[in-house]
């Protein structure tokens, strides 16, 4: 039985194959036909094309000659140009320089001949006067030109001029406690006591009558020692605090300020009454005008 089967698959793919190697030969002469065919039809057309192909070669040549002949005869009419013919410039003739008749020659005054003296007519004079005169010359209008463009000269600012009132400062005069002289001259109008509205500590600045005030508080053993240097004495200007708190020198109130438009000794009004410039500070920087007031708070 399984020789039987092998036979049975051997036939069957001999069979396949015969019928695929009849199909191809149909199929490749029946391809070989049709194109004999088309060739057939194609070949005259491909004739026709070549002809008229060498045809217009043909007359593309003889139009290149043509053309080549024409432009020889063109070259050989052409005539040349003419050049131009350049025109001498005349020279300008120089003008002729006058000459001026020779001056008449005068005779030697030997007393006898009493004949005038020419005189030079006033033409001449005024040429000669010409030429005497000095001209202006251009350096000095150069230099005047570069002094008026010069740079500008930087303008110094103005100092402020002091504004403290001119008078002296006055000593303390009487006996009795500090206060009670101070006291006195408040009442003999020396000097002005403190102003209703004033500066306090709880305000810590005030607008006062010669500028912004506030207040400060240090040892003053420096300050009271460089017055006393400059002859404030502690008999006339003793160094003591008010009730309210208020450092004074005599009858004076003791303040800080500007010392280029206030110096030392300066007598200036406060809302806490008369003072006197004693010391400086910081502040002058941003308030040239301020007052720092020196109090024990």
């Amino acid at each position: 039985m399984k020789n039987n089967q092998k036979l049975g698959i051997y036939e069957k793919s001999f069979v396949i194959a015969l019928c695929c190697s009849i199909s191809c030969t149909l199929i490749a002469l029946i391809v070989v036909g049709f194109n004999n065919g088309v060739l057939e039809q194609i070949a005259p057309v491909l004739r026709k094309e070549r002809i008229t192909n060498t045809v217009n070669t043909n007359s593309i040549q003889t139009t290149e000659k043509e053309t080549i002949k024409a432009t020889a005869k063109i070259k050989v009419t052409s005539t040349p140009s003419p050049t131009p013919t350049v025109v001498p410039t005349k020279k300008p003739t120089p003008l002729p320089i006058p000459t001026l008749p020779p001056l008449p020659s005068v005779a030697p005054d030997d007393g006898k001949n009493k004949k005038p003296v020419p005189t030079l007519p006033p033409i001449l004079d005024k040429i000669i006067e010409n030429a005497m005169t000095p001209t202006p010359t251009p350096a000095a209008s150069t230099q005047t030109a570069s002094t008026s463009t010069s740079h500008p000269t930087p303008t110094k600012k103005p100092t402020p001029k002091p504004t403290a009132k001119p008078n002296k400062p006055k000593p303390m005069t009487g006996t009795g406690s500090y206060q009670s002289r101070y006291n006195n001259a408040v009442s003999q109008g020396i000097i002005k006591n403190p102003r209703k509205a004033h500066l306090t500590r709880t305000l810590g600045v005030f607008k006062g009558p010669s500028g912004r005030e506030t207040y400060y508080n240090l040892k003053m053993d420096d300050v009271i020692e460089t017055m006393r240097r400059k002859g404030f004495s502690e008999k006339k200007y003793p160094y003591w605090v008010r009730d309210d708190g208020v450092k004074m020198l005599g009858n004076y109130v003791i303040v800080a300020a500007n010392l280029k438009i206030r110096p030392k000794g300066t007598i200036i009004e406060t809302s806490l009454g008369t003072a006197i410039v004693c010391d400086t500070g910081g502040f002058v920087k941003k308030y040239p005008k301020g007052l720092d007031i020196a109090v024990n708070w």
